[in-house]
């Protein structure tokens, strides 16, 4: 058997299986817009990019602003090698739609031009079977791309006797992932990344490619753990639902089974019958406590454990060492954002208590401290070179000076008398520090 006569039974066989798949689609309901997407990534998923093509024009004629249909005809185009119509499109694209994949997109395409660029000149691109040679002719017949109103010319059909010389024999319509050497600008297609080295950082981390899961009835922290794995960008909301349990997720943005980006954000609302609405107070001692919480685990050699009492607003740090202990500007700037909460730090020779409202700033909080003294004296040292970024209220819990003396002394800052010192209940001097240096009692 010939090689054009294979094409025209293997073309032949792609239209069958095209038209079934584009009947299943239409049975499917939703909107035309939806519709006409799903239609043109059929034909793409199908290699039939010019029928593609047809229907993203199409869908922008009537919906000029809908930027999946500009990013899938782009990616068509880019499959087909030709990455100037499709930089055209989204430029299109970009004066129609505020959706930023597409500014990603061109950014990401422009990076790959200046890649392309520095491609060796031993590489033989132009002696490659292009794209289009394996399309059928069928294909070909619209011999224009219309966006808008304006008429844009697409790639010129290929005659019938170009096709039965240059289709290989016996792999008619091969996967693009097996082409050898495929142009350094196709990188929209996941198929072929692995072919093309040069184009391993490709447009298609702005593409959708994460499954959204069923996040329904989940426990919120479930959600977010699974959500983190994921790498969804997952917004958690508070409010009250009668019909759910407490702390259950009950609404989510998108369906299950949508695809998104990484950077594409998705909203979901837990359920607290405990309260009529979780106030924002809580959201922001939530997030001070995620974030204290990872700040624990990256200094471990100093952090036993971090834990937080939600009725009081209090997030109190067992810690093994006071040496070094500084918390990070992030850290900071999150109990800020908290306005009656209290973050505690406990150790065997002192605990600290710092209220959010004295936490001024993003700058780091340097809470590293030491003490030591007899029984006639007591010394503090805040190893901060200068503010705290808070105010701390610290107690010497390792003091052996008997509350009746501690009475009678006074409070040295850098040996210098200045200001006073507290006794506890327990016996123990505390002392109200917003700044390193030496503190001594005596």
């Amino acid at each position: 058997m010939s090689a054009k006569k294979q094409i025209i039974i293997v073309s032949m066989v792609f239209i069958v299986v095209a038209v079934g798949l584009i009947f299943i689609i239409g049975g499917k309901g939703g909107s035309s817009v939806e519709k006409s997407l799903e239609e043109a990534k059929a034909y793409y998923d199908m290699y039939d990019y010019d029928n593609a093509i047809a229907i993203y024009n199409n869908l922008l004629n009537t919906e000029k602003s809908c930027a999946d249909a500009y990013i899938g005809l782009a990616d068509t185009y880019i499959v087909k090698g030709n990455a100037d119509k499709a930089m055209e499109i989204l430029e299109r694209g970009l004066e129609n739609s505020d959706d930023p994949r597409i500014a990603e997109m061109i950014d990401e395409l422009s990076a790959e031009y200046t890649e392309a660029e520095n491609v060796p000149e031993t590489t033989d691109i132009s002696s490659e079977t292009d794209i289009t040679d394996i399309i059928p002719e069928e294909n070909e017949s619209d011999t224009s791309a219309i966006i808008g109103s304006e008429t844009i010319p697409t790639e010129t059909a290929v005659p019938e006797t170009t096709v039965s010389e240059t289709a290989a024999p016996e792999t008619t319509v091969p996967p693009v992932a097996e082409t050898t050497t495929p142009a350094p600008v196709v990188t929209a297609a996941p198929r072929t990344t692995s072919a093309a080295p040069i184009t391993t950082t490709s447009v298609t981390t702005a593409k959708p490619t994460i499954e959204v899961p069923n996040f329904i009835e989940m426990d919120k922290d479930e959600a977010v753990k699974l959500a983190k794995s994921l790498k969804i960008n997952l917004n958690v909301e508070f409010d009250k639902n009668d019909t759910y349990a407490n702390n259950v997720i009950y609404y989510q943005s998108h369906r299950a089974g949508t695809m998104v980006s990484e950077k594409e954000q998705v909203d979901v609302f837990v359920c607290v019958n405990d309260q009529k609405r979780l106030s924002e107070d809580d959201v922001n001692l939530n997030n001070f406590f995620e974030a204290i919480q990872t700040w624990g685990n990256n200094n471990s050699d100093k952090v036993k454990s971090v834990t937080l009492n939600e009725k009081n607003s209090v997030v109190t740090i067992s810690a093994s060492s006071l040496k070094k202990f500084v918390i990070d500007e992030s850290v900071a700037a999150a109990f800020a954002e908290c306005k009656n909460a209290s973050l505690v730090i406990n150790s065997s020779t002192l605990s600290i208590v710092i209220n959010s409202g004295s936490v001024s700033g993003t700058g780091k909080m340097d809470l590293s401290a030491d003490t030591f003294g007899n029984a006639s004296r007591v010394t503090l040292d805040m190893r901060a070179a200068g503010n705290l970024n808070c105010t701390a209220s610290v107690t010497i819990s390792d003091c052996s000076i008997d509350s009746d003396s501690l009475k009678e002394m006074t409070l040295f800052v850098n040996n210098k008398k200045s200001g006073s010192f507290s006794v506890n209940s327990n016996g123990k001097p505390v002392i109200t520090v917003s700044s390193g240096g030496q503190y001594i009692i005596h």
